[in-house]
């Protein structure tokens, strides 16, 4: 990713019996107040406290770093905060690789104004035989969402969509976050 300066890139990394190889989720912010890598960590620690985004995922699986790295990609210092934010739901997992997907809107339009999450280790007994989700889980975590990007954007680090090269320009303000009726999986949770 291409970060530059004024935004930072978060990786929020899991780790728990249901994902053995780890599982990860990224997205940009802007650093709109100027705050150091730690005082970004700090800030999404309690954004995903405060929107209860443990609630979605199993106790299968914890979210144990956060990272955080300024930009510009080649001198933007970084961070990482250890955690200890496991899933809350007791249900059985579904297989690593099964994920919540959410879109990131923006307003630019095409293929450079939308990008993806894929939230690891929900719970099976929240999909379908046809991988849909149950319509209580959705209504949920969609309300969760909305929560945690107005949560970052109240506390000056609001998400934005980080390009995979330079030269396509400021990254775009998401606007929101729509989470998807059905799973969606990434191989890469369940190599050998």
């Amino acid at each position: 990713m291409d970060i530059p300066a004024g935004f930072a890139q978060v990786n929020l990394r899991y780790t728990g019996t249901n994902l053995p190889t780890g599982g990860e989720v990224t997205f940009g912010v802007e650093n709109v107040g100027g705050d150091q890598a730690s005082g970004i960590a700090l800030a999404v620690e309690a954004a995903y406290a405060s929107a209860n985004l443990d609630s979605l995922f199993t106790s299968d699986g914890t979210l144990s770093t956060i990272r955080v790295k300024l930009g510009p990609n080649a001198t933007g210092a970084f961070y990482e905060l250890a955690t200890s934010a496991p899933g809350t739901d007791g249900a059985d997992p579904n297989p690593p690789q099964v994920a919540l997907l959410c879109k990131k809107s923006t307003n630019t339009g095409g293929r450079r104004g939308v990008g993806r999450m894929y939230w690891p280790n929900v719970a099976a007994n929240k999909v379908d035989d046809a991988g849909l989700f149950d319509g209580a889980y959705l209504s949920s975590a969609q309300s969760v969402m909305n929560a945690f990007i107005t949560d970052l954007g109240s506390s000056d680090i609001p998400m934005v969509l980080l390009h995979g090269e330079s030269g396509f320009g400021v990254p775009h303000t998401v606007i929101g976050l729509t989470v998807q009726a059905r799973c969606a999986s990434q191989r890469r949770r369940n190599r050998r």
